[in-house]
């Protein structure tokens, strides 16, 4: 309901932009990442997770194949891929996530 409530007072995911940025950057400097294929490799650990993986197919910044290689590797998750999107995803893309959520919470 908290994203609902975000997405109902008529904010969009451009006004969440600057902060994502200040996430990033702060993430690459405390070297939060993990390495390299790790997520992947170790997927069968989330076997009995059901998850949701959202990918816009314009996304410059993480490539296609990652997310459906991490759906193959995770039998529980689904994926969903929004053609014309990008990284901040759009209205499908929202409405996607916020069904999650409300999956999730039943």
């Amino acid at each position: 309901q908290a994203a609902e409530a975000i997405f109902a007072k008529g904010l969009a995911y451009r006004d969440f932009t600057p902060a994502h940025a200040g996430d990033d950057n702060q993430s690459f400097s405390q070297g939060a990442w993990l390495e390299d294929g790790v997520l992947i490799r170790e997927a069968g650990r989330l076997a009995s997770i059901p998850g949701v993986l959202l990918h816009g197919r314009l996304d410059m910044s993480a490539p296609l194949d990652t997310a459906w290689e991490l759906s193959r590797a995770w039998p529980a998750a689904r994926l969903h891929v929004f053609e014309n999107s990008g990284h901040l995803g759009g209205d499908a893309t929202r409405d996607c996530l916020l069904d999650a959520f409300s999956r999730f919470a039943a």
